[in-house]
């Protein structure tokens, strides 16, 4: 059995990015304005925002622009959630009139879709943790548990009740203490 060669889609859009390359917008999500250059000859290559019909170079940014673009995918949560719920109920239900047997896949990814770009899709969260080496605990004394243990409590008590300042818990080492010189 040979290696598979190919790339995949992500990885030829990666290639073609870090070329330069702009990728390919689909036509029914392209901005509906016309580049200014081309006396309305050629229409803007740009994406328009989510739900919207221009890009934010042609008044995408507007607040205007931006609630009649929220109001639009808003509109669309409720037939969502019924196509979603008559999805669930489809059993390969064959059409009277043409005879092609129904699917749901369709209407579950078009559903799933405005339910994501609207905020009701499905939350992610990513957790991203250190392993940490326990092997030095079992040096600990039963009194520097304690101590540990106290610094612990009193650091869950302030976070719940004081707000996290970014710009000072961003660097490692507060202080500019010295630190000792390796002896290698």
């Amino acid at each position: 059995m040979g290696v598979d060669t190919t790339l995949s889609k992500t990885t030829k859009r990666a290639q073609r990015l870090a070329h330069g390359e702009r990728p390919e917008v689909p036509e029914n999500r392209r901005c509906t304005a016309s580049k200014a250059w081309s006396n309305g000859q050629q229409q803007c290559s740009n994406a328009a925002i989510k739900g919207g019909k221009v890009c934010p170079a042609h008044g995408g940014r507007a607040p205007q622009v931006r609630e009649a673009a929220n109001n639009r995918l808003m509109a669309l949560v409720d037939p969502a959630i019924s196509g979603l719920s008559h999805a669930l109920k489809i059993t390969s239900e064959v059409c009277s009139k043409c005879g092609m047997v129904s699917d749901a896949n369709g209407l579950v990814k078009a559903s799933t879709a405005v339910l994501d770009r609207t905020g009701f899709g499905a939350k992610q969260t990513i957790s991203l943790e250190r392993p940490e080496d326990t092997s030095w605990t079992q040096y600990l004394t039963d009194a520097e548990w304690d101590a540990m243990e106290q610094i612990i409590q009193a650091a869950k008590e302030r976070m719940e009740t004081e707000p996290i300042d970014v710009e000072a818990t961003s660097s490692p080492i507060e202080d500019n203490t010295e630190l000792p010189a390796s002896t290698e």
